[in-house]
């Protein structure tokens, strides 16, 4: 009886149903929870199992279990799911009977939470009544609908429109958003999201002391304009562009040495706030663009724009070192194509349209016409039967007739049509180019095309260079109140918001598609995305709403009782604690060692591979201390020390970075010759800075590093931790206080309080 009392305890405590069931001959137990959830728990189990049969493109029997309509609906064969009654519920049968999935059946597990989820109700999936009014098309697809901000219990807790979504999905629950972090950990949070740097001591004192109502606004506005916000901001785009200065491919990884421009580019376009919109139509077309152009009048316009265009150089390109037989040549040419179109995917669309390279895609409503439709956008300005190398792909800087004639203007990488004459775009059978099948036309993607917004081509002018093809596609992606530009804003808004809170409204920012998760708040997200395109497509626009958020400005401290309720913190109950970015943490060693060089632009500084194996900055000089930014971008030479905390090592781009927790990062804060000199450079800027008083060391030392003055214990104990490591050097080192220190300095440096954002 004990047995049976304390079992049932356990049962109870970890709030779980014992469902009872027959499959087959046996009868067995299965554990699952009080309410399986469709966005989490059934609908990635559909999506591994089902779809490719009964998805957007293949829908045997007429059934889509793609999305929740496409349930609701069935198929010809009856009602495919019915809440709260297994035996009209069609897939259930299937599935119980081991008829569905045809290949291999579900687990046990698997059959269980399908089985719970419908006895539960169906959680998801609209009901006859309502099924009408619940639009067919996958939420990421559809235009954007004007959404109401909804109402709320306790709007005291909320500072604008953001926190009233959040807080209207944590009343459900009996939750609410936590309260205000302390003014110290709010600036050193700002400072680090809009800038990638610490704040200085004075900007912590000056928003310290500042007792006026508008003072944590003030202190945003002061890092929102601030050049460094465009060298934080902008690398983060680089990494969605893939951009990197070398070719890639083979060993020899050739670089490219005005790859640079492109990356200057983008900084001065994050710092000036130029429309998205704008920003991406310049990358895309904007050869197209300048040509447009008074020449007199707009030649920085026109420098700038075909700067941008090098978004289209960013994949690898292996052509120029290419040596194998006609075959080869030709497949290394297409791979520079079939790159392109990825990062088209997931920068642009948030799909994955490589997989409908060779067959139409199993699980997202893109065929392979779309792929190649695609690439005929581009087949004018790389045309594999007149190809042009990396470093063929440069153009003289556009001139307005007074710069000295007798000089060479500086060069551009950048993107042209080879002729006006668009080369012939077939459909490859199985992705071989060996069997071209149908013609296809330049197009945009089905799912996103509308009938009264077509993808339209202008009539190049006669005496056009150019097909205008990729200008169409431009302004097709960019067009007002349009699916394409919907789910470009849906997809950047949702970007911005991973960077902030560690996980974007959509988990899979780099996939919007049926195959990717659903937001958690997908009201909130279509909300944002319209005041995206309403301040006129304007980053900083959509920086300043959340940082002002209360849901930013929260605690990161846990609560138990939120914690039981939703573990993973979807609901935003709490700041998530984040540790910084790769980046983030090198400039920040940089700069509170007082090492940092603000130089802006130009060259990249060279990194160099050593015999040990490890890959670091090259030099001593003034470029060696620049930010991260603008250490080269060398597919094959990625610094270690940027690498072992999760930088990328680019082979298309990079949307998301998964953060690891690793032996070798504890190891590299410890051992690393530039972590060291970062230590032993703050050690003598506070010996400058704060005199021959220890306390006053430590207490400088804390805010530099911490963004706070030490407490009572961490004073005490810093003290102690000097005289100790003092009095150990005294018989290893003619200098054993500055030894001490700089261990001292060297702790603060690589602790958690350092390397992670409150």
């Amino acid at each position: 009886m004990n047995l049976l009392r304390n079992f049932g305890r356990f049962v109870a405590l970890n709030v779980t149903l014992l469902l009872l069931f027959s499959v087959g001959t046996d009868e067995r137990i299965f554990a699952v929870e009080v309410t399986p959830r469709f966005d989490r728990d059934i609908v990635p189990l559909l999506k591994v199992h089902c779809v490719k049969c009964h998805g957007p493109l293949k829908q045997d029997g007429k059934l889509d279990l793609s999305t929740s309509v496409g349930i609701a609906s069935g198929g010809e064969s009856g009602t495919a799911v019915s809440a709260n009654n297994l035996e009209e519920s069609l897939v259930w049968l299937k599935i119980s009977e081991h008829e569905m999935p045809p290949d291999e059946p579900l687990t046990l597990k698997e059959q269980s939470l399908i089985r719970a989820w419908i006895t539960q109700g169906a959680d998801g999936i609209p009901t006859p009544d309502n099924l009408s009014e619940v639009s067919t098309e996958h939420w990421s697809f559809r235009q954007l609908d004007r959404v109401d901000v909804p109402p709320v219990k306790h709007t005291g807790v909320c500072l604008n429109e953001v926190d009233h979504f959040l807080q209207h999905s944590l009343e459900k629950k009996n939750l609410s958003l936590s309260e205000e972090a302390d003014r110290a950990t709010l600036i050193r949070r700002v400072s680090f999201d809009l800038t990638g740097l610490p704040p200085t001591p004075r900007e912590i004192a000056t928003y310290l002391s500042d007792t006026s109502a508008n003072a944590y606004s003030e202190m945003v506005e002061h890092y929102l304009s601030s050049p460094r916000y465009g060298e934080r901001w902008g690398k983060i785009w680089l990494d969605i562009a893939g951009y990197a200065e070398s070719n890639g491919y083979f060993d020899s990884d050739s670089e490219r040495p005005i790859a640079y421009r492109y990356r200057d580019y983008v900084i001065r376009s994050m710092n000036a706030d130029k429309p998205f919109d704008q920003f991406i139509r310049e990358q895309l077309a904007g050869d197209e663009l300048a040509a447009g152009l008074p020449k007199n009048d707009s030649l920085g316009a026109m420098i700038e724009q075909l700067e941008a265009t090098h978004f289209l150089l960013n994949t690898q390109d292996g052509t120029a070192e290419s040596d194998g037989n006609a075959d080869e040549v030709i497949l290394d040419r297409r791979a520079v194509l079939d790159g392109t179109i990825e990062i088209f995917g997931s920068a642009l669309f948030g799909l994955t349209l490589q997989c409908a390279k060779c067959h139409d895609h199993k699980f997202e409503s893109i065929t392979q016409e779309d792929y190649y439709g695609l690439q005929a956008i581009l087949a004018p300005a790389f045309d594999v039967d007149h190809w042009k190398t990396p470093k063929d792909r440069v153009i003289e800087e556009p001139s307005n007739g007074l710069i000295d004639q007798s000089k060479p203007r500086p060069m551009i990488a950048a993107v042209k049509d080879v002729s006006s004459l668009a080369p012939n775009v077939y459909i490859l059978e199985r992705g071989e180019h060996s069997r071209p099948g149908t013609k296809v036309s330049p197009s945009g993607l089905q799912i996103l095309t509308d009938p009264q917004q077509p993808f339209s081509i202008r009539s190049p002018s006669p005496s056009s260079s150019s097909t205008g093809y990729r200008l169409a596609f431009a302004e097709w992606l960019t067009q007002a109140d349009s699916k394409p530009s919907a789910l470009l804003s849906r997809l950047h808004v949702n970007r911005i918001w991973q960077r902030y809170f560690s996980v974007g409204l959509v988990a899979t920012p780099e996939n919007l598609g049926v195959s990717g998760d659903s937001p958690s708040h997908p009201e909130l997200l279509d909300w944002l995305a319209s005041y995206f395109i309403d301040s006129g497509w304007s980053q900083k626009a959509i920086h300043r709403l959340i940082v002002h958020s209360a849901a930013y400005r929260q605690r990161s401290t846990l609560n138990e009782t939120a914690y039981r309720i939703d573990p993973d913190n979807r609901l935003l109950w709490r700041m998530p604690l984040r540790r910084l970015d790769a980046e983030s943490m090198y400039d920040a060693m940089l700069s509170v060692s007082g090492d940092l060089e603000l130089k802006m632009g130009g060259p990249s500084t060279p990194t160099i591979y050593l015999d040990v194996g490890e890959v670091m900055v090259s030099g001593y000089g003034v470029d060696a201390r620049r930010r991260a930014v603008y250490i080269q971008q060398r597919r094959s030479q990625t610094p270690t020390l940027l690498r072992v905390f999760d930088a990328p090592s680019l082979v298309t781009n990079c949307i998301v970075r998964l953060p690891s927790t690793i032996p070798l990062q504890s190891l590299t804060l410890l051992n690393s010759d530039f972590v060291l000199s970062r230590a032993s450079n703050l050690a003598k800027r506070l010996a400058l800075e704060a005199g021959l008083e220890s306390d006053e060391r430590i207490v400088r030392a804390f805010v530099l590093t911490l963004g706070r003055e030490p407490d009572v214990e961490e004073l005490r104990a810093s003290l102690q931790f000097i005289r100790n490591q003092t009095q150990q050097y005294l018989t290893e080192s003619p200098v054993p206080q500055r030894r001490a220190w700089t261990d001292f300095c060297h702790s603060l440096i690589a602790s958690n309080a350092f390397l992670y954002l409150e």
